[in-house]
């Protein structure tokens, strides 16, 4: 499995994802993929950490999305103000990896929501991928090796890797 792809997220919300209180990130739209793909924070040009996408949700409602807090953080105040009224499809995430040294990539115009990365980047991220094992939500962080390839390693270890669901992701609550 190669990691080919990386998704921009803004803080606080990559935040909560690498510290693992956050597994869905929400967006205007579903998306096809499935699989490992790079964290990376908005605006600074780099991959911050690795996660797997399982599934996209069906659009939520106001009152989903506040019943659903544990898994996007955002809050109720936001909600209910329509801040975030574009941003009600999760994108389901587990398996994440901070990477200890931040990864620069070049963010070729165009790109809104992936990142496709070139083989000087990719390479060294399937590489940690293939070495490491992911954090998970409510597990304690226990110190592991660091590995260090080039510009990546990772130092963090946590629960088991899980097979990513197959599928496309519903556009709305129509579309079953």
């Amino acid at each position: 499995m190669k990691v080919t792809r990386g998704l921009i997220i803004a803080d606080p919300w990559i935040e909560h994802i690498l510290e693992g209180q956050k597994d869905w990130e929400m967006r205007a739209q579903a998306t096809s993929h499935r699989g490992w793909f790079g964290l990376i924070r908005k605006g600074s040009g780099q991959g911050v950490g690795l996660a797997r996408l399982t599934e996209c949700g069906l659009p939520l409602s106001p009152d989903e999305m506040i019943a659903s807090h544990e898994h996007h953080r955002i809050p109720e105040t936001m909600i209910r103000s329509g801040a975030v009224s574009r941003w009600i499809i999760p994108w389901k995430l587990a398996d994440f990896r901070p990477l200890e040294q931040p990864v620069s990539y070049e963010n070729k115009s165009g790109a809104v929501t992936w990142v496709l990365f070139s083989d000087e980047v990719s390479i060294p991220l399937t590489k940690l991928l293939a070495s490491t094992v992911p954090l998970s939500r409510n597990d304690q962080t226990r110190p592991t090796r660091t590995i260090n390839e080039g510009v990546v390693s990772l130092i963090t270890k946590r629960s088991t890797i899980e097979e990513p669901k197959k599928g496309m992701c519903p556009r709305s609550r129509n579309s079953r």
